[in-house]
């Protein structure tokens, strides 16, 4: 089994980890998972593509029902699996290891319906299935559509960038969108302890530059002098 990106990701997946709790703290923010599951369509017959994501809702943009555009809703911790159709065990793990803005969450009786993204920075896959082509994800209503780059011609006109006016064999996207299921986040063991060891490096580091600081110089006699440190 190949994975992109989730070898290289266990040293950054902390600091990401921290970083969106900073933009929506879970004390203050509703977190949920989505998931999908859709073939990709016409230009890679034999792939199909499941995912999942985590969603930041802060609660001052959570309300019963309606549609909401505010500052901190995020998405982050996106995954993509591709698999080969006719050979299911052929698989490979694409990592967006990123945090995107949400541009818009519905709500429906309390519940998350639907959600609009930025996109996800292309990744490059090497399952046979896929080719040699480079994915990005969005979200889009109910829908999560994944894009496809053909590498080497993703900074090339007209694929500087995805987008749904564009659909070709080198630039285009999935025939058929993930219908996204929402669902309220329970954090599994294996993130509590992501975030714990990314928190005790943290004071590891500000306990050694406490120490530092005020471990006292000598002066030129031999004796103790005082230093001013000004801040950056």
């Amino acid at each position: 089994m190949s994975h992109v990106s989730i070898r290289t990701a266990s040293a950054t997946a902390i600091l990401t980890l921290i970083a969106a709790l900073g933009v929506a703290n879970s004390a203050e923010a509703a977190v949920y998972r989505t998931r999908w599951d859709p073939p990709y369509g016409q230009w890679f017959p034999d792939l199909g593509w499941s995912g999942t994501s985590a969603l930041f809702i802060p609660d001052a943009c959570l309300v019963n029902s309606g549609t909401v555009a505010c500052a901190g809703m995020t998405a982050g911790f996106a995954q993509a699996e591709l698999f080969s159709l006719s050979n299911p065990s052929s698989t490979e793990t694409v990592a967006f290891n990123q945090i995107v803005n949400l541009s818009s969450a519905t709500f429906a009786n309390g519940q998350l319906t639907a959600v609009n993204s930025d996109f996800f920075s292309p990744v490059l896959a090497t399952l046979g299935a896929a080719g040699a082509y480079s994915f990005s994800l969005k979200f889009t209503d109910q829908g999560a559509f994944l894009f496809h780059l053909q590498n080497g011609k993703e900074t090339s006109p007209p694929c500087g960038a995805p987008s749904f006016g564009i659909n070709t064999q080198s630039c285009g996207y999935s025939d058929t969108f993930g219908q996204m299921s929402f669902s309220l986040a329970v954090p599994e063991p294996e993130t509590y302890a992501m975030l714990f060891a990314g928190l005790g490096l943290l004071g590891f580091t500000a306990r050694r530059r406490k120490l530092r600081l005020d471990q006292p110089v000598k002066g030129p006699d031999g004796g103790c002098q005082s230093i001013t440190l000004s801040g950056r």
